[in-house]
């Protein structure tokens, strides 16, 4: 019971000394002086109850456009898609001896491909096209790795040769025996060539193009006979071609029938110029009865413009006659083309001194003009004028078809159509030495 008693006297002395701290505390706090809180003004006038808004004469305030916002050019960029990696498929690592362009080829018969040497044979009508070049023969080797290419011809039943290599070049055309050529330098080396250029043809033993345009050649022949065995030509032991331009020689000898003469010339200049070009024309030797000796076809073509040239030409004779003629021609795509011809002779039949001796001079002019039918469909015009002294024709010298025409006729027609064909008028005018026809129609069809 002691014992008891003792533990709950110590209980309630650990209460008082726990609990009275918080009340003191408490009641410090409760002592405090609370401040007042501050009053709402007073109105002085009561707001109305149902308030009236003021009205807006909306006819005189001004429009105010609404701010527009539009994002920065940085933002709306497309920003790359990192994840996708891009790869370029044409940057492929080309090898160092490779060509640079593709070739064509093509064979009637097989072809061989040997891999160790890199090397290919076409046989049959082979064919073969790089770049401009384009080869023919009957058998084209490839060489890969030298990058050469090699042509020969094949023979018959009979032992003759066929289908011998031909080359075209741009505006050159070889035949040969055989040709080796190297893509990629652009040299080559034929056998017993035939090439043209321009209206030259040149035969060579040997020919060696050592640049794009320029070529050596051997034992060669210079001629504008298209022949094989030409009736004229020019020989010399080395020459030098520049393709479309000029051919040099040294000593050439002029040959014909295949008959070389003796006396040759120091050099040798040949155009190989493709197109119209100005320059001289060469003359011909002629001997006549009464007119004597000879020179005619001396002449100069002058190209004026791509529309208009002309030609003059004289003839000279040892009597002391001459005749200048004097020929331009115009000419416009589509729309028409004519040409003027005057000439003029001054003739001295036999010398001076001589009982038959005769001077005279005559004369002759001609125009003929023709209209394309492109220029203005349903409408035609053409013109053929001449006239001239009567005995002209009669004097002109070596041509005994001339000489025999004593009527000089001129005509002039003009024709038109409309309503498709169903109306046409045509006027035609000849003359023939003082004589003239002018028939006019209009008739419906």
């Amino acid at each position: 019971m002691h014992k008891k008693r003792r533990e709950n006297k110590v209980i309630a002395m650990l209460c008082w000394c726990c609990f009275f701290p918080l009340l003191f505390i408490t009641q410090i706090s409760l002592g405090q002086v609370k401040k007042p809180l501050p009053k709402k003004p007073v109105l002085t006038k009561p707001l109305p109850t149902n308030p009236v808004l003021p009205k807006i004469d909306t006819s005189k305030t001004p429009y105010i456009k609404p701010l527009e916002v539009r994002p920065s050019p940085a933002a709306t960029a497309k920003t790359p898609d990192t994840s996708m990696a891009v790869v370029d498929t044409l940057d492929v690592a080309m090898s160092t001896d490779s060509l640079d362009a593709p070739i064509r080829y093509k064979a009637s018969d097989s072809g061989v491909l040997n891999i160790v040497t890199k090397q290919f044979v076409l046989y049959g009508q082979a064919n073969t096209q790089y770049r401009t070049l384009d080869l023919s023969a009957a058998n084209i080797e490839l060489d890969n790795e030298q990058s050469m290419v090699k042509a020969y011809f094949a023979k018959d039943s009979l032992g003759r040769p066929k289908d011998r290599p031909k080359l075209k070049d741009g505006d050159m055309e070889s035949e040969a025996d055989s040709m080796f050529f190297n893509m990629k330098t652009q040299k080559g080396l034929t056998k017993n060539t035939y090439t043209k250029q321009g209206e030259m043809f040149v035969y060579a033993e040997r020919i060696k193009k050592y640049s794009q345009n320029s070529y050596f050649a051997a034992a060669g022949r210079f001629t504008t006979c298209n022949l094989d065995t030409p009736h004229f030509a020019f020989r010399a032991r080395r020459m030098e071609l520049v393709n479309n331009k000029w051919a040099f020689s040294g000593v050439v000898y002029p040959e014909f029938e295949n008959v070389p003469l003796p006396i040759g010339l120091p050099f040798g200049i040949f155009p190989l110029s493709q197109g119209r070009k100005s320059g001289f024309l060469a003359p011909s030797f002629s001997t006549t009865e009464s007119f004597g000796l000879g020179l005619e076809g001396l002449g100069f073509y002058k190209v004026l413009s791509d529309n208009i040239d002309v030609l003059v030409r004289a003839n000279i004779y040892s009597y002391g006659g001459f005749n200048i003629s004097a020929s331009p021609t115009y000419r416009k795509r589509y729309k028409y083309n004519g040409s003027v011809r005057m000439n003029f002779q001054s003739t001295r039949v036999n010398f001076k001194g001589d009982p038959d001796f005769n001077k005279t001079q005559s004369f002759n002019f001609g125009w003929n003009h023709t209209m394309d039918s492109k220029a203005r469909p349903g409408t035609t015009f053409g013109a053929n004028v001449n006239f001239g002294t009567p005995n002209y024709n009669r004097l002109v010298p070596n041509n005994n078809q001339l000489n025999f025409v004593n009527q000089v006729t001129s005509s002039i027609q003009y024709s038109k159509t409309w309503g498709q064909g169903a109306y046409n008028l045509s006027v035609t005018e000849r003359q023939l030495y003082g004589q003239h026809i002018l028939p006019l129609g209009f008739a419906p069809r």
